[in-house]
């Protein structure tokens, strides 16, 4: 991710970006024991257990998206993409590492619910 961040190509940037996030989140739900293909329903799972993450999943998601699949200019900041992450998978790190097997049960029980609905 920081080799990518030395680049000035910006659809690449993104993309990592997003996808270094997305994968990081996505471990929680591996270490629970939940398997996910879809992008959106992961990120809805993700923000239930860490809610500040899901508008910064949404912000890149949308930029991968309007970058590669539109074709949209846009101008990024290296640093802020930077910050983001490294706060975001700080999160991501410690509620993945702080899960105990009792709050692993119970998360597995309520995604059961939910998946109920």
């Amino acid at each position: 991710l920081l080799k990518t961040l030395e680049e000035d190509f910006d659809e690449w940037i993104i993309s990592t970006a997003y996808y270094a996030l997305y994968h990081r989140a996505y471990s929680i739900l591996i270490k629970i024991g939940i398997k996910s293909k879809n992008h959106s329903c992961t990120i809805e799972l993700i923000s239930y257990f860490i809610p500040s993450l899901k508008e910064l999943l949404i912000k890149y998601k949308t930029l991968r998206e309007s970058i590669q699949y539109y074709g949209q200019n846009l101008k990024i900041n290296k640093e802020n993409i930077l910050n983001d992450l490294l706060l975001a998978f700080k999160q991501i790190d410690e509620f993945r590492e702080n899960l105990t097997l009792s709050q692993i049960k119970e998360l597995r029980e309520k995604i059961k619910e939910m998946a109920e609905l």
